[in-house]
């Protein structure tokens, strides 16, 4: 039996024994449980704020990695020094 429909039967007798009306004041308040799973969420949102910024910054240097890399090669070229054809592959890392 769900919570507001148990107060509603329990105030409508209540109601029927006295002839006037009830007042209810009810006060919740969040749980042990609900106050650490808001804490636990708190904390991974601070985590996911940090992985972000680390990821961010990840990209930004490979970025500018490759594009010094690529001035480099273009230099190379430019002054006929031969590069291994291995400079032009993408290392596969076992992701394909």
């Amino acid at each position: 039996m769900k919570l507001e429909s148990v107060i509603t039967s329990t105030v409508r007798l209540i109601s029927l024994s006295r002839r006037k009306p009830v007042e209810l004041f009810v006060r919740l308040s969040p749980s042990d449980e609900v106050m650490q799973l808001r804490a636990d969420v708190a904390h991974l949102e601070e985590r996911l704020d940090q992985l972000r910024q680390e990821y961010n910054r990840t990209e930004f240097l490979y970025r500018c990695e490759v594009m010094i890399n690529t001035q480099l090669v273009d230099l190379c070229r430019e002054h006929g020094i031969r590069l291994h054809p291995a400079m032009f592959q993408r290392p596969s890392c076992g992701v394909e």
